[in-house]
């Protein structure tokens, strides 16, 4: 999966959020740093937010899945 440029799009969505409801579009330009969150790095260390970032799941039967980001190149996972 491809999350593109993940800056400009929370910028995007929340200049969307802004026509829809004024005064919500801050908000959502605000929570970016909640991608942290869900990829384990709350403070975004070391993590490049105006390129793309991607993210690949590894299922085995019977095992939990393993979620891998790549969100530090900007180059992919080669795929």
């Amino acid at each position: 999966m491809r999350v593109k440029a993940p800056q400009a799009a929370f910028g995007k969505l929340g200049d969307f959020a802004e026509v829809v409801q004024p005064g919500v579009g801050a908000v959502v330009k605000g929570n970016l740093a909640m991608l942290g969150l869900v990829i384990s790095n709350p403070t975004l260390a070391g993590v490049d937010v105006e390129k793309d970032w991607w993210a690949i799941v590894f299922a085995e039967p019977r095992q939990q899945p393993v979620l891998v980001f790549d969100c530090m190149s900007g180059k992919g996972l080669g795929l």
